[in-house]
């Protein structure tokens, strides 16, 4: 079950469509934030597991969250930049 209220969920949904430029209904991009939603609720174990021990036992869950944050947001941003 993912984890985010409806409230989160509209205005990722708005980000999205705003940010991407790509055609679609509100409806569609709520099904696509939801969708994403729920693949990390169905992978963050594999995620945590793919950690170090020490940062698995000496970080939160929001600590644990943000890094995967800043690898993909790095990520984006080095192909925006590159082509």
């Amino acid at each position: 079950m993912a984890t985010l209220d409806t409230r989160w969920t509209l205005s990722a949904a708005s980000r999205l469509a705003e940010e991407t430029g790509l055609p679609g209904s509100p409806e569609q991009f709520i099904e696509w934030i939801e969708a994403v939603d729920q693949w990390v609720d169905d992978n963050a174990a594999s995620f945590v597991a793919a950690l170090p021990p020490l940062v698995v036992a000496g970080t939160s869950a929001v600590q644990k969250a943000r890094s995967l944050e800043v690898v993909l947001t790095t990520r984006y941003r080095q192909r925006i930049h590159s082509g």
